[in-house]
């Protein structure tokens, strides 16, 4: 049997992926199974980041609570320590990234000595902030732009931004172990923000915002805080482990954040 047609266009990681005919109109409606397979295919030709409604349109997904799951799904799911061996240093305050007594890159050739140029100094301190947050290329982009026409230094307010997502607050405050879990978290909707369902990632915090859980991640959240007995919680943020509730009383400063990095050099690569 011949195998199915694939699009030279739709490679994905490496990978060739089905094509899945798409009609110029939406009022035409696909087959149970080419909605399946459409579904459960990755968003070839969509740029994520464009919002849930750009993946609605382009692709064949029965409602648009799917086309929203598969937007907020735009994150790395791969090897983690890997990166941290990539940038040469743990993005992550955890046993399986700070153990390392050398964080070489990974590959055959990777313990080789290398004699970095300009290009890969900036680029490098890029990937290390852009990792440790946990945030995408495009978005990251779009971080430094809203730094960029905002007043002060860029990178304080790039800092500031980056500091002031859910997820990272979340992270900060000890109830999940690294940016992952804490992504989880919010993901699945245990988080409340002033009262409210939180379930967006790069959702900012400000100044005045109270920030409590659901009480059915209680029991795992004093597990984490348990397991991070000398975690300390920044002060732009209060919290009271006896209610699990937190609030954000001062904006964040580069100062505060436990992560060594050159934000000129980020700054000068995207000039």
């Amino acid at each position: 049997m011949d195998p199915a047609p694939c699009d030279p266009a739709s490679k994905v990681r490496g990978r060739r992926m089905r094509h899945v005919a798409v009609p110029n109109r939406r009022s035409e409606q696909p087959s149970q199974g080419e909605a399946t397979a459409a579904a459960s295919a990755d968003p070839v030709g969509v740029d994520p980041f464009d919002g849930p409604e750009a993946i609605w349109s382009t692709m064949w997904l029965p409602s648009f609570a799917q086309a929203r799951s598969l937007w907020l799904m735009a994150c790395y799911t791969g090897p983690k320590v890997k990166l941290s061996r990539r940038v040469g240093v743990p993005i992550a305050d955890i046993s399986k990234h700070t153990a390392k007594r050398q964080l070489n890159p990974p590959g055959a050739h990777g313990f080789r000595g290398r004699r970095l140029r300009d290009y890969a100094i900036r680029l490098n301190e890029k990937q290390k902030l852009r990792y440790h947050y946990n945030v995408m290329e495009r978005q990251f982009r779009k971080y430094v732009e809203r730094a960029g026409r905002a007043k002060g230094n860029t990178g304080e307010v790039l800092m500031r931004v980056l500091e002031q997502r859910l997820d990272n607050v979340i992270r900060r405050l000890g109830w999940a172990r690294s940016i992952w879990a804490a992504r989880q978290v919010v993901g699945h909707g245990h988080v409340l923000v002033n009262g409210r369902k939180t379930d967006i990632r790069s959702f900012q915090v400000k100044v005045g915002d109270t920030i409590t859980l659901k009480e059915k991640v209680y029991g795992l959240v004093r597990e984490h805080l348990e397991s991070m007995p000398g975690h300390q919680v920044p002060g732009w943020l209060s919290f009271d482990p006896s209610t699990l509730t937190a609030e954000v009383v001062a904006m964040p400063t580069s100062e505060e954040v436990p992560f060594d990095v050159n934000l000129n050099l980020i700054v000068e690569f995207y000039r």
